[in-house]
């Protein structure tokens, strides 16, 4: 089948429909952000005869169809944009303690002269991001603690897997998801895959 269907058709198996509603539109239809509206239609129309709940076999199909209508619908509004930073399903991180990051403010994170930040890059489908998420939180309230305003803790969501070559990849070099860097201006220090071990609660 087609990847883009495999890879969804996993996922609802897999996770269920919690984890399609925490994908943005652009993410369930295998299209870039900032795609034209006629690449959503036309990756719409391709998925979209793949489940369509008449032709499909598959017991996700009708779920999987609804998830993709609508996310062309909001693709094609930009409605999702304005209600995305209000909407907890879809903010991976909702706990104040982690400030999640776009382009501009992870720039604004690398060229801080403040604060250093601890960034982790996540997609919000990882089976290891998921299972870090309450630590990751549980580490920011600690480091805020113990060194309040010196350092920020921040996440940066990145593009979908079945598209090599994202941006997190061929503009950050982020090698595998989750991947936690220290920044600030001057400095970038690669940490790994993993929360380092004085981070991580007792």
């Amino acid at each position: 089948p087609e990847p883009t269907a495999a890879w969804l058709e996993g996922l609802a198996r897999d996770e269920g429909e919690e984890a399609l509603e925490r994908l943005l539109p652009h993410e369930l239809l295998g299209v870039g952000e900032f795609s034209p509206v006629e690449a959503a239609r036309a990756a719409f129309r391709r998925l979209g005869r793949h489940f369509h709940p008449d032709k499909s076999a598959s017991p996700h199909s009708a779920l999987l169809f609804d998830q993709l209508r609508a996310a062309l619908d909001q693709f094609k509004s930009g409605s999702w944009r304005t209600a995305q930073d209000d909407d907890d399903r879809r903010r991976f991180f909702t706990d104040a303690a982690v400030v999640e990051l776009n382009r501009t403010s992870h720039a604004a994170a690398a060229a801080s002269e403040g604060p250093l930040w601890l960034v982790q890059y996540f997609a919000p489908w990882c089976h290891q991001c998921i299972a870090n998420k309450a630590y990751y939180v549980l580490a920011a309230r600690r480091l805020s603690q113990i060194l309040g305003d010196r350092v920020r803790v921040g996440a940066l969501r990145c593009g979908v897997p079945r598209k090599p070559g994202g941006w997190c990849e061929t503009e950050l070099g982020v090698p595998e998801h989750p991947t936690f860097r220290a920044l600030a201006k001057g400095f970038a220090l690669e940490l790994g895959p993993s929360l380092p071990q004085p981070l991580l609660p007792e």
